[in-house]
């Protein structure tokens, strides 16, 4: 959150103030991306629809409409956005529109539903001026099925119209294996925030609407976290008793998760069947279930992919979907038995699926079955959005096991192979990894250590076409024996998370934040907004910037890279929003301030304040203040004000260039007003 200093001074009084203010304006945008997209004309105007790749999120159409065919309501022209033969009935349509050109346009949505019956919605944006961007929603719940909507283009044209059109996907999408946030590549380092709704649902009684995740969810929001990965499901089979007894209950708490999500900001990876062995269980069935396409298994599969889907398909905050949690990890073990499931009354946990039974050695062809089978479910629902698995590391005897119930390690050519059934192309376009040091630390496909293994993973999932999620990924959880907070565990943390983000991984989310499953806030390695490892969303908000080539901040808007200048950095288990408000150089600042100001952080110097005022001979305003050069180089702007209980009277009367100690503006002439006030202010790029 960047922020504006300024000091103010009272004419011809000697009153003098400092005031700090918070500019923080968003833009969020809501669009539908195409599969497939077509120009058309109608009316007495003319369209031409310039696509560069059909379904390209971010596509630009580019409509042309001929000024000399008549006035509005004639002169207009049209696009078809086409959404499939038999789309689903209940679809709210989203496009964002913008102007490009001199030339104000109107837009209306269209539609052809019900066997290609033309529809107009009756929904006309506002005049869009050139440079602006507006958003229309339509609803066609009423909508038997939708074939495809369309834009009428109206405009009152004398000369030619270019309007562009921008057809964005919601949610993130993968087109050729490349990640796409608001039609733009994307790259971003978010959270796992796993009980966020396993809390909620643990309790059958409802335990009232602030629940302690939700709280959580929205400091995430607060400090500009970008996303969470989250267990959209029971772990137990216990856990599911909410959704069996009061399906209507199950949803109302989601609804607040998805809702608080939307208010925060922060997108959401919902992951459907985290405990994969929950569901056989459920249905009374073995783990075999989950590759025949006609058990029950698959059957709760299908309805709860269908309920959660098409519930929240058109949220905002729903980045992608994922199946579940590390099923890879248990495919085609030679020693399966010795990971059979014992029987756990308190947990629901009895029946076939705690069996030392064949039919319950999970497989790579069974797995990739239920991920072939969750996808098409999801399509059916969700063109758009990405498709993961969850799995875990690409074990390094993966075709070995499965071909010859071995251990032996895999060649390239069979590890590539096995990598095809962990992300099969036929249903994933973002393959998953998780990542932590034990795991991903030997030999994997010809590549040996952590940083080229990662760099492997890459690779396979450039040659498949696919987007590269990391999961999980932290240093803690292996015991290492680091103490949290110290710089020697900082450094191990921060060097994992540079490898990740080196390697190319288009998501990555840290394991773990605020988890209170059967674990303490204590816990090593769980971020919390009050305990020692808090500094980890500092780490996670520093390498999300640098993801996408940004400029890392503190929560004031100061570049961490300024800070490093002069040696500063958290101590302890310190973050840098209370790193920010110290004030080692004693100037009566805190070091954010100091930034802004232009003035050393650490040296000792005078504060940013107006140091003189006077009116010249001629009556001319002369106003000194002592400034810097040290940090932010943006000018001074001076302001006037005439009535100090009005603050919006305040006016911009000039700039002044930086310079290094006392900064000198003279207004333009002699005071003409009895009283002015004037402030300074130092503001942000």
């Amino acid at each position: 959150m960047k922020k504006t200093l300024l000091i103010l001074l009272l004419l011809k009084a000697s009153l003098a103030m400092a005031a700090f203010t918070v500019s923080d304006a968003q833009w969020a945008n809501l669009a539908l991306d195409p599969y497939t997209t077509t120009g058309g004309a109608a009316g007495s105007g003319t369209l031409n629809g310039v696509v560069d790749i059909a379904g390209d999120p971010g596509t630009d159409i580019q409509l042309t409409i001929d000024p000399t065919e008549g006035v509005p309501p004639n002169n207009y022209g049209w696009t078809t956005v086409y959404t499939g033969v038999g789309g689903i009935a209940g679809d709210v349509w989203n496009v964002e529109l913008k102007n490009e050109a001199s030339t104000p346009f109107q837009v209306q949505p269209v539609a052809w539903i019900d066997g290609w019956g033309f529809v107009q919605s009756g929904i006309y944006s506002d005049p869009i001026e050139q440079g602006v961007c507006t958003n229309l929603s339509w609803d066609l719940s009423s909508a038997t099925s939708i074939e495809a909507v369309g834009l009428l283009v109206i405009a009152n044209a004398s000369d030619g119209l270019s309007p562009t059109v921008r057809i964005i996907s919601p949610g993130l999408t993968v087109w050729n294996g490349a990640l796409y946030k608001d039609g733009m590549p994307y790259r971003g380092l978010g959270v796992n925030y796993v009980d966020l709704f396993l809390s909620m649902i643990e309790t059958p009684a409802d335990p009232g609407s602030d629940f302690r995740t939700l709280e959580g969810l929205r400091f995430l929001g607060e400090q500009g976290v970008p996303f969470a990965r989250f267990m959209a499901c029971g772990y137990w089979p216990v856990n599911w008793n909410i959704y069996f007894d009061d399906k209507a209950e199950w949803f109302r708490r989601m609804d607040l998760v998805v809702d608080a999500a939307e208010e925060a900001g922060v997108g959401l990876i919902p992951s459907f069947f985290w405990r994969y062995e929950t569901y056989p269980n459920l249905m009374d069935e073995y783990m075999e279930a989950w590759g025949d396409p006609a058990s029950q298994t698959r059957q709760f599969m299908s309805n709860y992919v269908h309920e959660v889907v098409g519930r929240y398909k058109d949220s905002p905050a729903i980045w992608g979907w994922e199946f579940c949690n590390e099923i890879n990890l248990y495919c085609d073990l030679p020693n399966w038995d010795l990971w059979i499931t014992p029987e756990n009354e308190w947990a629901g946990v009895t029946g076939k699926v705690t069996q030392v039974d064949i039919r319950n050695k999970m497989t790579f062809a069974i797995a990739e079955s239920a991920f072939n089978g969750f996808a098409q479910e999801v399509r059916k629902l969700d063109a758009h959005r990405f498709i993961t698995t969850g799995n875990s590391f690409a074990r390094h005897t993966s075709w070995n096991n499965a071909v010859n119930n071995s251990w032996d390690t895999d060649t390239y050519s069979e590890a590539m192979t096995a990598f095809g059934w962990m992300a099969p192309v036929s249903a994933i376009d973002m393959a998953s990894f998780h990542v932590y040091l034990d795991q991903v630390s030997g030999s994997y496909a010809g590549a040996l250590g952590r940083v080229a293994i990662l760099n492997r993973y890459r690779e396979f999932c450039d040659l498949q076409n696919q987007a590269m999620f990391i999961g999980e990924f932290s240093h803690y959880f292996i015991n290492s024996g680091f103490v949290p907070g110290t710089a020697a565990e900082r450094a191990n943390e921060e060097a994992l998370v540079q490898e990740v983000m080196n390697c190319g991984a288009d998501l990555a989310a840290y394991w773990v934040f605020d988890y209170a499953y059967g674990m303490s806030q204590d816990e090593t390695g769980i971020a919390h907004p009050t305990n020692d490892y808090r500094w980890i969303v500092d780490l996670v908000l520093e390498y999300d910037a640098k993801m996408r080539g940004e400029t890392p901040r503190s929560p004031a808007g100061v570049p961490l890279g300024w800070f490093d200048s002069h040696a500063i950095a958290p101590a302890g288990s310190a973050t840098w929003g209370e790193t920010e408000v110290l004030d080692p150089n004693s100037n009566g600042m805190p070091t954010w301030e100091d930034y802004y100001a232009g003035t050393h952080p650490v040296n000792p110097g005078p504060v940013f304040a107006i140091t003189d005022f006077q009116l010249l001979p001629d009556g001319t305003p002369s106003l000194s203040w002592w400034g810097g050069t040290n940090g932010l180089m943006t000018p001074y702007i001076i302001q006037a004000n005439t009535n100090l209980t009005n603050t919006a009277d305040w006016q911009t009367v000039g700039s002044k260039t930086r310079e290094e100690g006392t900064n000198i503006w003279l207004d333009t002439g002699p005071e003409t007003t009895p009283q002015r006030s004037f402030r300074i202010l130092a503001q942000p790029e």
